[in-house]
């Protein structure tokens, strides 16, 4: 236990000193996010139930005395008050026993929900993971927003200065134009603003959800992808199946359904107690067995038995829903995450077509042969498009994750 605290206190502290990836994100959340840490509770508490079904019934002592009253004329005179002839005593020891196999179908059950605990966990491990990621997506995106209107601010005070000097020398710029640069510039500014404090407010959400104190950075270099996804729909819904939480969890309520109604029908027999008595009576030693079994003339379990069917066909009807939804959500994940890449390649282009438009623009400017209105229109659009491309890769690494998220791979990052 102390190696394993001391190497969680040395990982938090190298994680704190690092740039974080994507992976090393999910990593840290899984060792450190608290709502894991409660849930693991959960399959502590289905493991004890386990046991204890698989327990036997504690046996039953049961004692009575009985005492004959001074007065009464039974009563021996020539013993004691306490004597045992003046007195009957009762000593029961019995127990109960499970029949029809009621003990091995309840530790069947509980050992069912004991593997569903564990399931359960696996999906909320799923969740976090994937909340984590488009968490850190989100701090990526806004790192990037942040630097793009730190850079294009700076770009336009560059530009202000040197058309303030040429508007003093030359008195040839534009009035309206170089006034659209000063509001342009005043924008860029409150845009930097923005991109800092929703920068500020993501990593702060993100940070929370790893449990960590220290300062926390991203690397923002982390663009790799941890698997290639090459499969058809049918493969990743054959393997999702296998690999869900989720599914996995439906799977086994089905079964523990059909343990539960195995189990309530045996139970339609009450248990018998069975057991020894010794009954010494005034002396005189009796011995004899007790034996006591409820008859299941009106209560024969019913009720319980109709419910645990209607159990297993609700299960099965879910079963088969989610497994529907599963090749909707994998097919959806899956065109979008082709859409995304293929539209980051095409924003990517724009995105140099538009760096060398700014740069043709900007010499011609210089040169005198064209106007500041066109050098304002071009750096617009170079912001624009340069926004686009961000918000291109944030939708194609979101839809990546969907991916993973549905197929279940997420798990293995």
């Amino acid at each position: 236990m102390r190696l394993l605290l001391l190497f969680i206190i040395i990982y938090q502290h190298t994680v704190a000193q690092k740039s974080l990836t994507l992976r090393n994100a999910v990593d840290v959340a899984r060792i450190n996010n608290l709502t894991l840490k409660s849930s693991r509770y959960n399959m502590l508490y289905a493991e004890q139930d386990y046991k204890k079904s698989k327990l036997s019934l504690n046996p039953i002592f049961n004692f009575q005395y009985l005492q004959l009253m001074p007065w009464a004329k039974e009563f021996d005179a020539g013993y004691s008050f306490l004597n045992g002839a003046n007195s009957q005593d009762w000593f029961q020891l019995t127990k109960k026993f499970q029949v029809l196999g009621q003990r091995k179908y309840k530790m069947e059950m509980t050992n069912s929900m004991n593997t569903l605990s564990m399931a359960q966990f696996d999906d909320l491990e799923r969740n976090i993971a994937y909340s984590v990621a488009t968490q850190w997506i989100e701090v990526w995106y806004s790192l990037q927003y942040q630097k793009l209107a730190v850079k294009a601010a700076d770009y336009i005070d560059l530009w202000l200065g040197e058309t303030d000097s040429l508007w003093r020398i030359k008195k040839n710029i534009d009035e309206v134009a170089f006034l659209r640069f000063q509001i342009l510039d005043d924008q860029y500014d409150l845009e930097r603003e923005k991109a800092e404090l929703k920068y500020y407010n993501e990593l702060k959400e993100l940070q929370f959800m790893l449990s960590l104190n220290d300062t926390l950075a991203i690397a923002e270099a982390d663009t790799s992808e941890e698997f290639d996804i090459n499969a058809d729909i049918d493969s990743l819904v054959h393997f999702a199946t296998l690999k869900r939480g989720d599914i996995i969890a439906n799977m086994q309520e089905i079964k523990i359904a059909k343990e539960n109604y195995r189990w309530q029908k045996s139970l339609w027999l009450p248990q018998p107690e069975f057991g020894l008595v010794a009954n010494p009576q005034n002396k005189i030693p009796y011995y004899g067995i007790f034996f006591t079994q409820p008859l299941p003339v009106f209560d024969k379990n019913q009720t319980e038995i109709q419910k645990s069917k209607l159990m297993v066909r609700q299960s099965e009807l879910e079963y088969e829903k989610m497994t529907k939804q599963l090749k909707t959500e994998i097919s959806r994940a899956l065109n979008s995450y082709k859409v995304n890449k293929r539209l980051v390649s095409v924003f990517k282009h724009n995105l140099e077509d538009a760096e060398k438009m700014l740069t043709i623009v900007t010499q011609k400017f210089i040169s005198g042969n064209t106007a500041m209105v066109d050098m304002w229109e071009a750096e617009r659009t170079w912001y624009s498009i340069n926004i686009t491309y961000i918000e291109s890769i944030k939708e194609y690494r979101k839809s990546y994750i969907d991916l993973l998220f549905a197929t279940g791979l997420i798990n293995d990052l």
